[in-house]
């Protein structure tokens, strides 16, 4: 499970379409990955809330500045499962520490 404010990647199209499937078009996560979603895939967010904290479902705070004029597509639930967490610098730092010691 994901905290506010924590670091994630979206998942590229190809990993989640080899993980879970894909029907119609669309990626057969717990929520389902839709088409629209795909812009997402690979882009750096932070979890801007918990929707659903028995599902795993998150908010991201997609809207940077850098995004598509279409605000339309910039709201959308994303699952756990569609989530990668990046470690910020100083979890690196410490992993780096225990392995040398």
């Amino acid at each position: 499970m994901y905290k506010v404010g924590q670091k994630v990647r979206v998942k590229s199209w190809g990993q989640m379409a080899q993980e879970y499937g894909v029907t119609d078009g669309t990626i057969d996560t717990p929520s389902s990955f839709v088409p629209d979603m795909r812009y997402f895939c690979g882009k750096e967010y932070r979890i801007k809330a918990i929707y659903d904290p028995v599902n795993n479902i998150y908010d991201l705070e997609t809207i940077t500045g850098d995004e598509d004029e279409n605000r339309e597509l910039l709201y959308f639930c994303w699952d756990e499962v569609m989530l990668i967490p990046i470690a910020g610098k100083l979890e690196t730092m410490i992993k780096e520490r225990r392995k040398n010691v």
